[in-house]
């Protein structure tokens, strides 16, 4: 009986002294971990110190840009208020500066061409205490305005194909909308890009409001918009094949005629497609396809802006079905 006891009195022993090692070695693991977990906090606290400090670089460079150019500014003025005359002309044409606020005038703020030369001199008078001689007669600003046109349509080429791609049901809405003045009738056009962007077209006079004259008036302005891009035939109707495919959607209020005009466009948009896709036959004519949306919402024509909005989440909705369709 004594030796069993004595037996199981150095097993406990042995026990004890196995779990003081694991003790031991647990306590090691502890601190080890303990070690790596400050590191890590350590590391980690290194990391939102370093994305704080870019984000106030970011800032902070910023301010500078914004600080330079209103030195660059403040330098202008002083040069114009200690010159005696302010430089409108040179080498044979008018600078640039006076270009680009001539045509921010005239398109961005509306001014009266007839009044841009009266804005110019108001302002430099009362901001510089002089009279500029020599501003740009009634024909100078005249193609000044055809210029500013010219840029404008060739932006809208690039923004239209930029992002883009037929093959992928990836294109531009094309909004319609006409109005009538004094027996006369108008007829309006706009895109809603791939980006949900919004950009308007033109708006152009048209003999009346059924569907053909609303074809019609799209197709001169599709090619008044390729040959700003170029003057060749076969690269201007080239220019006109893209732009007319990349419109996928079409957007309008003229319930009675749009039906109409969907459908020559379309057609024609078919007709395009192969020219510039090398696809199957099933495939080209999954994509021929266009979404039609029809708006008869005029009461809500004061919330302008939120249509706009509405309507890029619309484009991009369709966009989104029909790459699933086509996958």
């Amino acid at each position: 009986m004594l030796n069993k006891k004595e037996a199981n009195l150095n097993q406990l022993e042995v026990h004890v002294e196995v779990s003081k090692e694991k003790i031991k070695e647990l306590k090691q693991e502890k601190h080890k971990l303990q070690k790596r977990l400050c590191r890590l906090k350590s590391r980690r606290s290194k990391c939102n110190l370093v994305e704080r400090h870019g984000i106030e670089i970011k800032e902070l460079k910023d301010k500078i840009d914004i600080n330079n150019k209103r030195i660059n500014e403040l330098e202008q003025l002083n040069v114009c208020l200690e010159n005696g005359e302010i430089i409108l002309f040179e080498n044979g044409k008018y600078v640039n500066e006076v270009r680009d606020c001539i045509m921010s005038l005239a398109t961005e703020c509306n001014v009266s061409i007839n009044k841009v030369n009266n804005v110019i001199k108001t302002v430099l008078h009362k901001l510089t205490g002089k009279l500029p001689e020599g501003l740009p007669s009634m024909a100078v600003k005249s193609r000044l305005l055809i210029e500013a046109k010219a840029a404008a349509q060739q932006q809208i080429v690039e923004a239209m194909l930029k992002n883009s791609d037929p093959s992928k049901l990836i294109g531009n809405t094309l909004h319609s909308d006409a109005t009538s003045k004094l027996f006369k009738h108008y007829q309006s056009f706009q895109i809603t890009l791939p980006t949900g962007k919004y950009t308007s077209i033109a708006m152009s006079e048209v003999g009346s409001g059924d569907a053909d004259s609303i074809l019609q008036s799209f197709k001169l302005l599709i090619t008044d918009l390729a040959e700003t891009c170029t003057k060749h035939e076969i690269h201007r109707d080239a220019k006109v094949a893209k732009l007319i495919t990349s419109i996928t959607n079409t957007m309008s209020n003229q319930g009675s005629v749009n039906p109409v005009f969907n459908l020559a466009l379309s057609e024609m948009r078919a007709e395009l497609l192969p020219n510039w896709i090398d696809l199957g036959e099933a495939t080209q004519a999954s994509l021929q396809p266009m979404s039609n949306f029809f708006c008869k919402m005029e009461s809500a024509s004061p919330l302008p802006t939120s249509d706009i909005a509405i309507l890029g989440k619309i484009h991009m909705l369709s966009a989104l079905m029909n790459q699933v369709a086509l996958d």
